[in-house]
């Protein structure tokens, strides 16, 4: 149980895409008592602000605004696909059984993760809840959050292979990102957890053991030994996209695979910040220089186009799309 009460989860794995977000998600799912779907959901923080919330009672109309926005949703297609299909009817069943809407979003998950009771922990991984923290702590009070970080430098990297993102629109991201992950961390309390990408690979037991003693559940050591391959995109040549265990020398490969110029115009962006994580700038003398209107305009555009060729290129035109539009509207 979490915080003491009969509410069972759920746990909201959040940060920013690249920084760990899916290794943290499989490592969790290892433990007999949690199950996190193995796709991004997206749709919380639209249906909470604008279809129905824990301060809103469920009406017909509500209900069936949701099971209409749910069914066009990148979710419930990627899921239907992963796991035990949803039929339109069945979804209806579980929007129509719920009393509240926490309930009713709770049983969506659960159907997909094969919990139908209370005594297995569900969670979520979509990395850009890292924003919507105060809104899902504010309808799930039971909710932990794990906030993992990385190296910035490492983390724009990783998204330039993965996505084609633009490593400063992406430091720039990372910047505005993390600041505001922050700041409703410290309003969020013990509720969240901050985890450091760097001391999960280099030392995942006992990071791990900590993440359980902070969800009150047991650590078990069998937690670290994972299925398959967490990373899928980027560079399938590495480690970590051939082998299932944790890489600990994923870490730093900023220092031969950017310019100079390009590590000073990054480190520029993110520090000092970076530095208050413990991250130490290869170029001490430089100052904060964030993003200036036309760097951004400038760079906004390959930047958008390169994650749309790689997610129409998976998906295909209209799913890609459908699947970009859902990542830039958090």
């Amino acid at each position: 149980m979490l915080n003491g009460n009969s509410q069972v989860g759920p746990i909201f794995i959040v940060g920013l895409s690249r920084s760990g977000t899916k290794l943290l998600r499989d490592i969790l799912n290892g433990h007999p008592d949690i199950r996190i779907p193995s796709r991004e959901s997206y749709f919380m923080p639209h249906t909470l602000t604008h279809i129905g919330n824990r301060d809103t009672r469920p009406d017909r109309e509500s209900r069936a605004k949701f099971s209409r926005y749910l069914q066009g949703s990148v979710f419930y297609r990627n899921m239907n696909e992963q796991a035990s299909p949803l039929s339109p009817a069945k979804l209806d069943d579980l929007v129509n059984s719920g009393e509240t809407w926490p309930e009713i979003i709770e049983s969506v998950f659960r159907h997909y993760t094969g919990t139908g009771g209370t005594s297995i922990i569900w969670g979520d991984k979509t990395p850009k809840y890292l924003k919507h923290m105060l809104l899902l702590s504010h309808n799930f009070p039971g909710a932990r959050f794990l906030h993992i970080y990385r190296d910035p430098r490492d983390r724009v990297l990783s998204a330039n292979k993965a996505w084609g993102a633009n490593i400063y629109i992406s430091a720039q991201q990372w910047q505005d990102s993390m600041q505001e992950g922050f700041r409703q961390a410290e309003t969020i309390g013990s509720a969240c957890k901050s985890v450091r990408y760097e001391s999960l690979v280099s030392q995942p037991a006992e990071v791990i053991a900590s993440v359980c003693d902070f969800l009150e559940l047991s650590f078990d050591p069998q937690m670290l030994q994972l299925d398959s391959p967490v990373e899928r995109r980027g560079d399938m040549s590495h480690a970590t996209r051939q082998r299932t265990e944790i890489i600990a020398s994923n870490q730093q490969k900023y220092l031969k695979e950017m310019t100079p110029g390009q590590l000073a115009r990054v480190e520029q962006i993110v520090f000092p910040w970076a530095a208050q994580l413990g991250y130490v700038p290869h170029n001490p003398t430089l100052r904060h220089r964030g993003l200036s209107i036309l760097e951004k305009l400038f760079f906004t555009i390959p930047h958008t186009y390169g994650s749309l060729r790689v997610l129409t290129k998976r998906w295909g035109i209209r799913r890609g799309v459908r699947y970009a539009l859902a990542r830039w509207r958090l």
